[in-house]
């Protein structure tokens, strides 16, 4: 053990006899100032063309109205690739340290600093054309997951992920590209929520309107994708709970509860957005229809019945945001029914558990017959008042109401909420539905 440490330390000491001569040599000459700043010049060369040619690119992008990714990419270029505040300092660095070469020639302590000083700067500029490079044979998802995951609050961070989602299925290249996206997104807005404030809301309100706004252009498995699914509720049940420990008689100003109250009402808006382009979606195929509703309600159940059990919120409080995430879903399925005029397979995916029928109604358990039942008379009323005879009636009402006379229920609705004619008796307005 001791001859080889003998050994070690005389290595060292031979390679230092070596190198002592060269860096003093090395220290003294008159030249090496000249010499990095020749090398950074080069290098400098070597990049502005690289650079032209990506901002080119990003510049056509924009000009043919291409805007898939180009705000998002510009800003990747400036601050992720090129890294542009750091190549500025590094640069001014280099050129600082090497002017006072000549001044400090009789101190070699200042020339070993402005020397470590100087490589260092030439190490980042070669480190920002690899990075360039990378970019230009193809890293450019990896430069765009890396800016998305370090991006701030800022108008910066709603314009990027703006220019995001406006991208269409085939600009991801792969599904887990497009579910990869998402994630940041996710983890960006969870972020976002427990630290609401004017600006953060300011901040989820932009990048939420974004998401809603282009829904449309993400593919299919993204839409019927259980854990995006999921994630959407999370954030909605997150966003509640931050309403629900605000008071409504507490103390607090009203911009402290108006906070969680605004990202709520966007984020049920984000809900139905998802819903209705998943209904859009799959619309023209039966199947595929049935089969996008039947997980949409299983992740919802699923859903629900996790956060009963795990909440540490007060039982009547996880009913309530139980019942109105339900109703928020039933709403807009009832809605898919007016626009379409097509119930079949919407409603056949509602398990017969949810149904309105008595024992279903008894069940205290069983909120989702009361929203169901809830959701159905707020949608029935309004055909009934707006006169819409084009909806067949009585095959969703023989849908949601299994066993009963379907035809006897679509009268009794009718009677109830068609407004008050004082020139018709009772027995005359029956008769027209006999």
């Amino acid at each position: 053990m001791d001859n080889l440490k003998n050994l070690v330390i005389g290595s060292l000491l031979l390679l230092s006899s070596y190198i002592k001569p060269f860096l003093i040599s090395l220290l003294n000459s008159s030249k090496i100032d000249q010499m990095i700043t020749g090398l950074s010049l080069g290098l400098l060369t070597f990049l502005i063309p690289l650079a032209m040619a990506i901002l080119n690119d990003v510049y056509q992008k924009r000009t043919n109205e291409n805007l898939a990714f180009s705000t998002l990419d510009l800003q990747v270029i400036l601050n992720n690739v090129f890294k542009i505040k750091r190549l500025l300092y590094v640069i001014t660095i280099i050129f600082i340290s090497m002017s006072f070469w000549e001044v400090s020639k009789n101190i070699l302590l200042a020339r070993l600093l402005e020397l470590f000083v100087s490589s260092v700067g030439i190490f980042f500029i070669g480190k920002t054309i690899l990075d360039v490079v990378r970019w230009l044979k193809g890293s450019v998802m990896e430069y765009r997951f890396d800016y998305l995951k370090l991006l701030n609050p800022s108008q910066d961070m709603i314009n990027a992920w703006q220019s995001l989602w406006s991208a269409t299925e085939d600009h991801f290249e792969y599904y887990d590209n497009e579910y990869n996206f998402f994630c940041i997104f996710a983890s960006k807005m969870e972020k976002l929520i427990n630290a609401i404030n004017n600006k953060n809301l300011f901040v989820l309100i932009g990048i939420l309107e974004s998401f809603n706004k282009n829904l449309k252009n993400r593919s299919l498995n993204f839409l019927r994708d259980e854990k995006v699914i999921t994630e959407i509720f999370e954030l909605n049940f997150k966003a509640y709970s931050i309403r629900n420990n605000i008071s409504i008689h507490s103390k607090a100003p009203w911009g402290t509860i108006y906070l969680p109250l605004a990202l709520l009402s966007k984020l049920n808006d984000t809900i139905k957005c998802f819903e209705r382009e998943l209904l859009k979606q799959t619309s023209q195929n039966d199947y595929q229809l049935l089969y996008a509703m039947a997980v949409f309600v299983k992740n919802l159940n699923d859903f629900i019945e996790k956060t009963k059990n795990n909440s540490s919120m007060p039982s009547k409080d996880v009913m309530e945001y139980c019942e109105m995430l339900s109703m928020t879903i039933f709403d807009e399925l009832f809605r898919y029914i007016e626009e379409n005029n097509s119930a079949d397979q919407v409603l056949k995916a509602i398990p017969e558990e949810w149904k309105i029928t008595i024992p279903n109604l008894k069940n205290e358990n069983n909120f989702y017959t009361l929203s169901l039942l809830k959701s159905f008379t707020n949608w029935i009323k309004k055909l009934i008042e707006q006169k819409n005879d084009k909806i067949e009636l009585y095959k969703v009402i023989n849908i949601l109401f299994p066993g009963y006379n379907a035809n006897l229920i679509t009268k009794a609705f009718k009677f109830v909420f068609t407004p008050y004619a004082k020139e018709k008796r009772i027995l005359e307005f029956v008769s027209e539905y006999e």
